[in-house]
């Protein structure tokens, strides 16, 4: 066997190793998505369930009473009471604030380009599901768009984006 086929063997081998991490990361992604698309589904639950009957949200964080109310455990929570934090699957901070009224708004911090669109693609086209939505503090316009998410979600130069959706 030649040098030159070593050589070319492992240029195979490392080109394969590349693709199959290639697989393995966007599998995690699209399972970190999936997690995140179930808690903002808990925590929209918890919130509607907690507040049904006491009238309007307050001024203020929610999210200890969402961890609370919200069986929130684990490693989706750090901290201690009353000052935890529910943690996102992406390892980043999530909260719940009240805006008064009816209306409150779930933050994600430092989301990657590809979390940022997840979160919002679901309310593509939706008026009456949420009220507002924002990446980096930019409001986005409601109805959301594909065109509109795609823009927002990309550019960051850490591919770390801070998103907002206000019910």
């Amino acid at each position: 066997m030649s040098i030159l086929q070593v050589i070319l063997g492992l240029i195979i081998s490392v080109g394969i190793i590349v693709g199959i991490l290639e697989l393995f990361e966007r599998a995690q992604n699209t399972n970190k998505n999936f997690q995140l698309t179930s808690q903002v589904i808990q925590i929209t639950t918890t919130v509607d369930r907690v507040w049904q009957f006491r009238g309007d949200y307050p001024k203020a964080s929610m999210t200890e009473t969402v961890i609370n109310r919200g069986e929130f455990s684990g490693q989706s929570v750090q901290g201690t009471a009353p000052n935890r934090t529910i943690i996102s699957p992406y390892n980043t901070a999530v909260t719940v604030t009240g805006a008064g009224g009816r209306d409150y708004s779930i933050s994600y911090a430092d989301l990657p380009a590809n979390a940022c669109s997840a979160f919002l693609e679901r309310y593509i086209g939706e008026t009456r599901e949420i009220d507002g939505a924002s990446v980096e503090g930019t409001a986005l316009t409601i109805p959301l768009t594909g065109a509109q998410i795609d823009t927002r979600c990309t550019g960051q130069a850490d591919n770390k984006y801070t998103v907002a959706v206000t019910y």
